[in-house]
């Protein structure tokens, strides 16, 4: 198990089991090293609340993003220095327990960690936290993941808009860069093809 996995693993059972009062889709960002941490801090927590929390205020609101972010920021600096490391943990001493203990004792009392399916784990462990801590209703799921896929689709709206937006300016500066995208989209029309849709050379 490592941190890429660990990752992974919740955010596929956040898909699963997701929080009924979402404004944004959660997002790990499993990037190294820890300096890239305010960059990404400051353009996906500090300019989207600072942003939210004016939209509130126009509605006569309360506001509350920039100080959710600002809690969260503080809890993972409390984190930073167990998520920016490598841990490895040794277990001998069960180990040597194990081999003493018969097998009816092994089956009774099984701590055998290497047996555990850890994206069971991680799935019961969202459910518990959503049903538990959180007192969220379960007949209430199926609307909640309809609303993480609405805010899934709007961050794929969103990021392919300002795709497009920086590969026009690109495109009337750069001759490198109207090749690479004329290359693309060629790719792009002859995979198409194969797939039985229509190319669209007019566009």
């Amino acid at each position: 198990m490592n941190w890429v996995q660990l990752c992974d693993y919740f955010m596929a059972a956040q898909e699963l089991y997701p929080m009924d009062k979402l404004y944004r889709r959660p997002w790990v960002c499993k990037a190294r090293p820890a300096q890239f941490y305010p960059v990404f801090n400051f353009f996906l927590h500090v300019i989207p609340g600072f942003i939210g929390d004016t939209i509130l205020r126009l509605l006569q609101k309360k506001p509350f993003f920039v100080r959710t972010y600002s809690k969260l920021n503080g809890a993972l600096q409390q984190l930073d220095y167990f998520l920016q490391m490598d841990w490895r943990w040794t277990h001998n001493n069960s180990d040597k327990l194990l081999a003493l203990m018969s097998p009816e004792d092994r089956q009774t009392f099984d701590f055998d960690i290497r047996k555990m399916n850890w994206q069971t784990y991680i799935k019961r462990y969202c459910l518990g936290l959503k049903q538990y801590l959180l007192h969220e209703d379960l007949a209430d799921l199926p609307k909640a993941r309809q609303n993480i896929k609405r805010l899934r689709n709007m961050r794929f709206t969103f990021n392919l808009i300002v795709f497009l937006l920086a590969t026009r300016v690109l495109y009337r500066r750069s001759q490198v860069a109207r090749q690479l995208w004329n290359g693309m989209w060629d790719f792009c029309v002859r995979w198409f093809s194969k797939l039985g849709i229509p190319a669209w050379h007019s566009f």
